[in-house]
């Protein structure tokens, strides 16, 4: 180690601007996962992933009984696939 030995100090500088502001700047082409992954599955002819559009579930857990007096309606956004129901008891002994 050389205690006497100078670095030159290193400065970042950050601008925070909104959206807009920052598109007339420069032009950017928007990518989105659902699109992608559907499009690029659908060109290499395999089945469609489950995409983030499809990310919608219901979770019901009880310890040790559940009685739904109720009911539950899942249906899909447009264009994605109907959200996962999940229910679960578990017995304690």
């Amino acid at each position: 180690m050389n205690s006497s030995r100078q670095l030159a100090s290193v400065y970042t500088r950050f601008e925070v601007a909104p959206a807009d502001v920052v598109r007339s700047r420069a032009t950017y082409e928007d990518f989105y996962a659902n699109r992608f992954f559907k499009q690029s599955a659908r060109k290499l002819d395999a089945d469609v992933p489950r995409l983030p559009l499809d990310a919608g579930h219901l979770v019901f857990q009880a310890v040790s009984a559940m009685d739904l007096q109720a009911g539950c309606k899942l249906l899909p956004p447009m264009a994605g696939s109907a959200p996962t129901l999940i229910s679960a008891v578990r017995e304690t002994s």
